[in-house]
């Protein structure tokens, strides 16, 4: 059985435990990861190592993973563009059809294809 954190109630922080699913449920079911830490190793950072452990306890249960790490992609930032013609704002962003190196793309596909996203980041 896995022990989840249970939410914060006043000053108390308490376990419960979450039954994981049965393999013959998540047979099929595809899971996305997608870490936003800023560290390079895996093993400095802790929401990463949380991550890799809840997509292994998703195969464990029969379902398939995916991790993204968005600091290994190159990503350029949005330029905010705005037009008062919806027809000039267009998917795939110009951002992106500017910048043909820009791998936001395939963070796009993945979340479409997935069924379950798990996401990772951290808190300061």
């Amino acid at each position: 059985m896995l022990i989840m954190p249970a939410p914060i109630i006043g000053r108390k922080l308490g376990l419960e435990p979450v039954t994981p699913i049965e393999k013959e449920k998540a047979k099929g079911i595809r899971g996305l990861g997608i870490s936003g830490s800023s560290r390079r190793e895996t093993g400095l950072s802790k929401s990463e190592r949380l991550l890799i452990s809840a997509l292994a306890i998703a195969e464990k249960c029969g379902a398939t993973t995916n991790l993204i790490k968005l600091n290994d992609l190159k990503i350029y930032e949005r330029e905010g563009n705005y037009s008062k013609n919806p027809s000039y704002c267009t998917y795939s962003c110009q951002s992106l059809l500017r910048y043909p190196d820009d791998k936001m793309q395939k963070v796009y596909n993945a979340i479409i294809e997935t069924d379950v996203l798990f996401l990772s980041t951290t808190i300061r």
